[in-house]
């Protein structure tokens, strides 16, 4: 979004870049934002010189903003060079849409030319390759393939058809998209694993972290919030960094369209329902919330930052390798519910002695709510005591 403002930085009266904390002319707009990104990577120090770093890049416009910034730090005007050797890794989701093969071809081909010419390595796989985890470890078929032109074949037919068969058993649109999500992020992991790479950059900004945040917690994943929105998720063997934590999907689009940075936009699964998933309605509620208060994502990821990670040393879930939740304090909510379940289910002799303290109306009075008249008391004093 641009305006005529003064720049708060050179003071310049030209066109700039509206941002929370003011105007930016387009020069120090992209130091603004090149400082966020290299601080982000400087301050924590887990990717050493000369390092091998994967690169996830779905063509949209925040990995497109990743890929040019890394470009650019690698360039000869970069004031100090990026250490770190890039390689880039785009995963195909379109098979988890209904899109012709020949769009697909298409599709693939347009993302793949961008990603070719930033001069990085770049590989190439297709969601339905997650399926096929296992079978490439019996028959020695890697899971990716290396893209040196546009042209990269698709998968089988049939391996397609696997794909949208499970998807489509799939009922909730919540738990679909965290199905693919798990399928990506699965499939990159043995990606990295193969090609010796222990890093792996994502796009997450600011904006799509806060989501997240909101997400997890109306889904009972508030234990995940420290490592599914952090600046790194060591859960899996390879660890993910999301570098562009600091930077909003505003600050990213508006350093698209300045730097003419191509982007496509990424697909998105689509069911036929009148709902829509926990993380659109919550994405529809923070985005309402910014044209009023405009600190609000902010606000939700220094709060995120806050939270403690839980150990991850416990036992882990197959899928998400998150640390299961099975040892229970006596005052959790859990061990509540539990023993609320526990007594609803049982006939256990002291639950036979509570009943039998009350008489019939009195039962009905305090737990059904079907009588008006007043409980009698308790035939033994004990219970009240």
């Amino acid at each position: 979004m641009s305006s005529n403002d003064n720049c708060v930085k050179c003071n310049q009266s030209i066109t700039s870049v509206s941002h929370l904390h003011g105007a930016f002319c387009k020069n120090c707009f992209q130091v603004f934002v090149i400082h966020k990104f290299r601080a982000a990577i400087g301050r924590t120090k887990l990717i050493t010189n000369g390092e091998d770093v994967l690169v996830a890049c779905s063509g949209g416009d925040n990995s497109s903003a990743l890929l040019h910034l890394i470009q650019h730090g690698k360039s000869e005007s970069a004031h100090r060079k990026l250490r770190f050797i890039p390689q880039v890794l785009y995963v195909d989701e379109y098979g988890a849409l209904e899109v012709s093969s020949e769009d697909r071809m298409a599709k693939r081909a347009e993302i793949l030319q961008v990603l070719i010419a930033a001069g990085f390595p770049v590989y190439v796989s297709s969601l339905e390759q997650a399926l096929n985890q296992k079978r490439s470890e019996t028959t020695a078929r890697s899971v990716f393939v290396k893209a040196i032109t546009s042209n990269i074949p698709l998968p089988p037919n049939v391996e397609t058809s696997e794909l949208k068969s499970i998807l489509s058993r799939i009922s909730s649109l919540t738990s679909l998209e965290d199905f693919i999500k798990q399928l990506r992020c699965q499939l990159i992991v043995t990606i990295a694993t193969e090609l010796g790479i222990s890093k792996v950059l994502t796009a997450e900004n600011c904006t799509k972290l806060a989501i997240q945040v909101l997400s997890c917690v109306a889904q009972g994943r508030g234990s995940q919030i420290s490592q599914s929105t952090g600046f790194s998720d060591s859960r899996n063997n390879v660890m993910f960094i999301r570098p562009l934590r600091d930077l909003s999907s505003s600050d990213l689009a508006a350093y698209n369209k300045l730097f003419d940075v191509p982007s496509t936009v990424n697909p998105i699964v689509i069911k036929k329902t009148s709902s829509l998933s926990i993380e659109h309605l919550t994405e529809m509620f923070v985005l309402s919330l910014l044209k009023d208060f405009p600190s609000t994502v902010n606000n939700i990821k220094r709060t995120s930052e806050k939270l403690e990670q839980a150990d991850l040393r416990l036992p882990k879930c197959y899928i998400c390798k998150s640390p299961l939740d099975i040892q229970m304090e006596s005052s959790s909510a859990q061990s509540a519910l539990k023993f609320s379940y526990s007594l609803s289910h049982s006939q256990s002799s002291y639950t036979r002695n509570i009943y039998a303290k009350f008489d019939q109306a009195s039962v009905a009075y305090f737990f059904l709510g079907r009588s008006s008249v007043p409980p009698l008391a308790c035939k033994t004093d004990a219970f009240c005591n």
